[in-house]
């Protein structure tokens, strides 16, 4: 065996092995995850427990905040005659009409990542409250029906081949002295149970769900009680107990969803909620 050979050749690999540059691993970017400073915010209004986005609210006591989405050393908001400076600004009273929300944020720029940010920002966005609700008030109706009320085609996600139609609505009848009742209702939504088969059709008025906060585009469904009777309408013998919610689509205001639960049966002060379920729809009339 030939020992000089076999050692050439093993310092000739080590040779190109030494050679072969080595992995180099990249700096971290020290820019990565940072921000300009921005006086970005969102409007959301609080229906029953929930908040939503929106631009479109309700004049008649909704909580609305008005939350700016990035710290900051300091923050002021111009809304309407008022000013506040605080992250997060909580209002539940305006006048009806186009209003104008205002955010000036301040913060030490990082002006290694950006040499041009000068600390401050601005932002302003325009929101719409809503006139008085029809609902609130037993008189002849002087502003449109909110958005989200009307007819909706659509089907729950349980069994979207089944279409059913949903209404919601805020007169049902009038009173003697011809003014309308404003209930707010929603109606047509099944209500099928381990001991009960009802499938409600188009045209069905079995089960009659009152609303509890409601907005221009998102309503909470809230009734916790089971009633024979719903302020003397015919139209609503029986209401199971139900929650839930009802809201538009932000970018169509043509589709709606409602998202419910409601009691396994038709409860007597029982509020156990057992069966859930979504409807997505889209208006008809």
């Amino acid at each position: 065996m030939n020992y000089f050979k076999i050692i050439t050749l093993f310092s000739f690999i080590l040779f190109f092995a030494n050679c072969n540059p080595k992995e180099e691993i990249a700096p971290e970017n020290p820019c990565a995850g940072q921000e300009e400073v921005k006086a970005d915010f969102v409007i959301e209004e609080l229906i029953g427990d929930r908040w939503f986005e929106g631009d479109t609210i309700a004049d008649y006591g909704n909580k609305v905040r008005f939350r700016a989405l990035q710290k900051a050393d300091s923050y002021m908001w111009i809304l309407g005659l008022d000013t506040f400076y605080m992250q997060t600004v909580t209002k539940s009273s305006f006048p009806f009409g186009w209003l104008d929300a205002k955010l000036i944020v301040r913060r030490k720029p990082n002006e290694i990542c950006f040499p041009a940010d000068d600390g401050i920002d601005f932002s302003e966005r325009k929101f719409y409250v809503w006139p008085v609700s029809n609902i609130l008030f037993p008189e002849p109706i002087r502003f449109p029906p909110y958005p989200i009320y009307g007819t909706y085609r659509g089907y729950n996600l349980s069994n979207p081949n089944l279409e059913f139609n949903v209404t919601l609505y805020d007169t049902l009848w009038k009173y003697s002295n011809g003014d309308p009742a404003y209930v707010g209702l929603v109606n047509g939504i099944p209500y099928v149970t381990s001991k009960w088969n009802v499938l409600l059709n188009n045209n069905a008025t079995l089960y009659d769900y009152c609303m509890g906060k409601i907005s221009p585009l998102k309503l909470n469904i809230n009734i916790d009680v089971a009633r024979g009777n719903l302020l003397g309408n015919p139209v609503a013998p029986m209401i199971p107990v139900m929650n839930g919610y009802a809201y538009l689509d932000r970018k169509n205001l043509n589709k709606i969803t409602i998202e419910y639960s409601y009691a396994d049966t038709i409860p007597l002060g029982s509020s156990e909620l057992k069966f859930k379920d979504t409807y997505i729809g889209t208006k008809i009339y």
